[in-house]
């Protein structure tokens, strides 16, 4: 596996201003070349636009958690997929872009998956990332792109709720607000 990073980033587990921030991240370049310093936690909220909102309903035979490998178990799972567009919180005259750290290229492949959390455990959100990276399957490069996706799991309720208003056309877009996700950051173009 290899992945596309342009310079090194470290971690910088000492700060000037250990009241605001414990570390910061530094983006090192071999060479001449753009060197950032000091990327410190982001505390501010980020917004993104949800479009092509899809209800989807899946079922596979799961091999992995039977206890029997001949007998694999029935699975099933709804869940609604949108691709998310970065946003201002206001009308500013600026747009938000996002890349990886150690790269310049900006993230197109922000999606959110939202799910059921089942009856008795409770709703959350969580962030998955990725820089993009090429690998080796079955003889083929395949090359995976810079990512951001978001997971969101609510209730029973609230989800069938959203599911059916998706399904049936009266929900096809919608605003998501994040906050408090260490290590995010927007970067404004004018």
């Amino acid at each position: 596996m290899k992945y596309h990073l342009d310079r090194r980033v470290i971690l910088n587990p000492d700060s000037k201003h250990k009241n605001l921030y414990r570390w910061s991240l530094n983006e090192v370049a071999d060479g001449p070349g753009r060197v950032a310093t000091e990327q410190i936690p982001w505390g501010w909220s980020l917004y993104f636009g949800m479009h092509d909102l899809q209800h989807f309903h899946e079922d596979w035979l799961d091999r992995y958690s039977s206890p029997n490998p001949d007998a694999p178990t029935p699975r099933s799972r709804e869940f609604i997929r949108a691709n998310l567009l970065p946003q201002p919180a206001t009308d500013a005259g600026y747009s938000e872009t996002y890349s990886m750290f150690g790269t310049d290229r900006r993230i197109e492949d922000i999606t959110i998956g939202i799910y059921s959390a089942g009856d008795g455990h409770p709703e959350g959100c969580q962030v998955y990332s990725g820089s993009s990276y090429t690998t080796d399957v079955d003889f083929r490069d395949i090359t995976v792109p810079d990512n951001i996706a978001f997971s969101i799991t609510l209730s029973s309720e609230r989800f069938g709720a959203l599911a059916r208003a998706v399904a049936c056309g009266d929900v096809t877009g919608g605003r998501l607000m994040v906050s408090g996700i260490s290590g995010y950051d927007a970067k404004r173009s004018l």
